[in-house]
């Protein structure tokens, strides 16, 4: 997926030779970019830390921002009750759509935990001219970025930098 750098539909949608006093935007492009950008945000990763304490799930999301920038967070789903809380007489765990008002995602140790998540330590924002940046920030927080994290941090930059490009775009030949 990391060679496939080029988007072959974009390639395709070579626009003709028009008047300079018009401009054409494809349609297709910005329709692409609006659908990839409702894809986020997106976990792009997950594993288990441990510790003395207790064994927890980290997430890694990627958020596109409205500036054209992305951004990579460490995030956990918080704690919503004690598991033993949901053990029926038999033993079986009865587990729960929503707790508080909040949807429950699945069992950590001996927590129930769901709702939002909640992200810690640093974040790193990133532009599509900091790719690498963003490749470093990974691997220094304990993530291998293997080649779909990769492609994950290139294609939401690419979709913010869309975005910002094509607001305000026309969608059809105009006049300048």
């Amino acid at each position: 997926m990391a060679e496939d750098t080029v988007n072959p539909q974009r390639s395709a949608l070579r626009a003709p030779a028009l008047p300079q006093s018009h401009t054409i935007v494809h349609p297709v492009v910005v329709e692409g970019a609006m659908r990839r950008a409702r894809e986020y945000p997106k976990i792009i990763a997950e594993r288990a830390r441990s510790s003395i304490a207790a064994c927890e799930r980290e997430y890694l999301p990627l958020v596109r921002n409205e500036d054209g920038t992305a951004t990579l967070a460490v995030c956990r789903y918080e704690a919503l009750a004690n598991a033993e809380e949901f053990v029926n007489e038999k033993g079986e765990m009865n587990l729960p759509d929503s707790i508080a008002g909040k949807t429950v995602v699945g069992i950590e140790d001996e927590w129930i935990v769901g709702g939002e998540l909640a992200c810690h330590g640093s974040r790193w924002t990133y532009r599509a001219t900091e790719i690498s940046s963003a490749i470093d920030w990974v691997r220094l927080n304990g993530w291998v970025p293997t080649n779909y994290i990769v492609a994950e941090i290139l294609q939401a930059a690419l979709v913010s930098a869309d975005l910002v490009k094509s607001k305000g775009a026309p969608l059809a030949l105009t006049p300048d």
